[in-house]
């Protein structure tokens, strides 16, 4: 369902003539679906515009639209909702940016195991602390008693950009 309000995990830029320029298109006219190809993966995409949840200038967007050097692009990310229980957890963050979450995963613990606590545990509450409405969206896994660099995805348009 279309929002009328921004929040912090929505995607918004100003297309610029590099943008118009990424298509390698020779027309005259470059449309949304064009620029947004060179940037997102298509099926993620076609999600977001069957839920309205692209415009351009403040105004319900389709791939066919017109765009122009100026235009105010908002992709408004799909409401959702935690979905494990946030339990506190002390996470070793190695890396966070808007996308990604990178974490320590420490020897005993598992990554995403039903009926005991795990990382996504840990990850969900970290997401509820911080205002991150969103599934927890493992990128890769390791083993119960393997430790390294577990990669979470803040959004579905993140996890499929990065898978």
């Amino acid at each position: 369902m279309a929002r009328k309000t921004h929040r912090p995990d929505d995607i918004l830029w100003t297309v610029t003539a590099a943008d118009i320029e990424a298509t390698c298109s020779e027309k005259t006219e470059v449309t949304l679906g064009a620029v947004l190809d060179t940037r997102y993966p298509r099926k993620s995409l076609v999600k977001l515009f069957e839920e309205k949840l692209i415009h351009i200038n403040g105004h319900k967007a389709t791939p066919k639209d017109v765009i122009s050097e100026g235009d105010e692009i908002w992709i408004a990310m799909a409401k959702e909702k935690i979905d494990h229980e946030p339990i506190e957890m002390n996470l070793h963050i190695l890396y966070e940016d808007d996308d990604l979450l990178i974490v320590d995963k420490p020897a005993g613990v598992t990554v995403n195991s039903k009926g005991q606590v795990s990382l996504a545990n840990g990850v969900a509450y970290y997401f509820k602390e911080n205002g991150i409405k969103r599934k927890v969206r493992f990128l890769n896994r390791l083993d119960r008693d393997t430790t390294g660099c577990i990669v979470i995805a803040k959004s579905g348009l993140a996890q499929s950009l990065y898978q």
